[in-house]
């Protein structure tokens, strides 16, 4: 007697993929490409990056660098990076007669050297940003604490003409954060001398008024931090609009990588026209485009001596 066939098991469903942490999640499709370039032609090894490295001084790198923005350089750059990859991979005998493979390798180094300088660069105005911030945060807290001791103020003073000369006396002005961190202890000062009084009259008319130790100390602690956040942020500088001095040091680096590939892929070009010319983008244009010779100023037109005037 046959047995019975025992049912078959349902197939294990395929595990999605784990789902990438935030420290190794990279959001920049730029900067994935540059790692599949490096990974596809290799890293560039140390005596080569010194040997190319030697081809252009760091003052002229520099000097590149200066005449343009790194993340469009950098965006360019990959772009062209993508383009020569493709021409490797569909014609590598007729490129590598122009452009060395070695060479890409050190290309695609310097736009990684550009890409670490920009992200230094990044975090570091990121928190230039997040301390003019707090600051401003700090200055509002300031404000308010400083607006709620001094209609306290307001209230214990009543209408009594020494009062409300004292209390004009320390109020002070809010035009900037000096000036309100010395209107806040002007008024701190008032209230603590409000606040010693000991007659059960200034008691009920502090306790009405809502003119408590509470209060004051609030507008005090706000005071001393704003202060404290608007020296971190004074420490901290202001965010420069154009790229740092290392950031245009790597920067001037794949410009002038950019440029030989150029030169190079030209050269293919007119030995074969299946090889693309790489063409720059409107963040490099103006310094890896054709150069014009300046318009000479035209000649007046001959005279002739024996004319009359």
């Amino acid at each position: 007697m046959a047995k019975p066939k025992s049912p078959k098991k349902p197939a294990a469903k395929p595990k999605a993929p784990a789902p990438a942490s935030p420290s190794t999640y990279n959001h920049s499709k730029d900067r994935r490409a540059l790692h599949e370039l490096v990974a596809r032609h290799g890293p560039i090894d140390a005596a080569h990056r010194e040997a190319f490295d030697d081809l252009i001084t760091n003052e002229d790198r520099a000097a590149l660098g200066s005449k343009t923005r790194a993340v469009g350089a950098f965006r360019e750059g990959i772009a062209w990076a993508i383009i020569i990859d493709e021409a490797f991979a569909k014609y590598p005998a007729r490129v590598k007669d122009h452009y060395a493979e070695t060479r890409f390798a050190y290309f695609l180094d310097r736009l990684a050297a550009l890409d670490a300088a920009l992200e230094a660069q990044t975090t570091r105005r990121g928190a230039q940003a997040e301390t003019r911030s707090m600051a401003a945060d700090r200055k509002a807290t300031a404000r308010a604490a400083r607006q709620t001791l001094l209609s306290k103020l307001r209230g214990f003073a009543g209408r009594r003409p020494a009062e409300c000369k004292a209390l004009e006396d320390a109020t002070g002005r809010t035009t900037d954060v000096t000036a309100i961190g010395a209107s806040i202890r002007s008024l701190v000062e008032l209230a603590q001398t409000w606040l010693a009084r000991g007659d059960a009259k200034s008691k009920i008319q502090r306790t009405a008024a809502g003119l408590t130790p509470g209060v004051v100390d609030a507008a005090l602690a706000a005071a001393e931090a704003l202060t404290g956040a608007a020296t971190v942020a004074t420490l901290a500088g202001k965010r420069p609009a154009i790229d740092a001095p290392e950031v245009n040091l790597a920067e001037g680096s794949v410009l002038h990588e950019m440029e030989e590939a150029a030169r190079c892929f030209e050269d293919a070009h007119e030995a074969t026209q299946i090889i693309p010319r790489l063409t720059p983008g409107p963040a490099t244009r103006h310094v890896l485009g054709p150069k014009t010779a300046p318009k000479k100023a035209a000649s007046p037109p001959a005279t002739d001596p024996s004319a009359p005037a």
